[in-house]
C-alpha cells in the first residue's frame, strides 16, 4: 500500500469528483455512536444526506458503512472509535482499513484520520496505515502544506 498526499478539502474534492463524473472513493473516521456533529464527519453529514444514512444503518459491530453518492462516488464512514471525542483507536482504524480489501477498492481518499478531534497521533496512524497488509493505495487530504517526503519528485 501506498500513502500519499495532496493539499485539499474533502468536500470540496467530493463535490468536484461529482461534477466531473469521476468515480472515486472517501473514507473518514466515525463514531459507533451514530453522532455526526462535528470535524468531518459532521461537515460530511451536512453536506451529503447519504452519509448519516448510512451510518444510520449500523449494527455498532460493523467495521465501515458505505454510502453512495452517485455517479461511481463512495464515502465509507470507518468507525475508527466506540465514543464521540478524543476516543480514536489505531486497532479500530486498522481493522477497517482491513475491512474495505473486500471491496475491490483500488485506492481511496481520507482526511488526516482520527488526528483531530479523535485526538489520535498522526505519525502512529500515518505508521499504521503504510504498515497495513492491504492491496491499495491512500490519498491523504491535507487543508496545509504537503510533507516534503511526500511531494511527487
Amino acid at each position: 500500500m501506498t500513502v500519499s498526499y495532496m493539499v485539499g478539502d474533502m468536500i470540496v474534492e467530493i463535490k468536484k469528483a461529482l461534477k466531473e463524473g469521476r468515480p472515486q472513493a472517501f473514507a473518514h473516521g466515525a463514531n459507533c455512536r451514530k453522532i455526526m456533529g462535528a470535524g468531518i464527519a459532521g461537515a460530511l453529514a451536512r453536506a451529503f444526506p447519504e452519509v448519516p444514512a448510512a451510518d444510520m444503518l449500523s449494527n455498532g459491530t460493523q467495521k465501515f458503512t458505505e454510502a453512495y453518492l452517485g455517479g461511481g462516488v463512495f464515502v465509507y464512514n470507518l468507525y475508527t472509535q466506540y465514543q464521540p471525542g478524543a476516543n480514536f483507536e489505531l486497532s479500530r482504524l486498522k481493522a477497517a482499513v482491513e475491512a474495505l480489501e473486500g471491496t475491490g477498492l483500488k485506492a481511496f481518499t481520507i482526511p488526516k484520520i482520527g488526528a483531530g478531534i479523535g485526538g489520535g497521533d498522526w505519525n502512529e496512524i500515518e505508521k499504521v496505515l503504510q504498515e497495513s497488509k492491504i492491496h491499495f493505495n491512500v490519498v491523504v487530504l491535507s487543508p496545509l502544506e504537503v510533507p516534503q517526503r511526500s511531494r511527487p519528485e
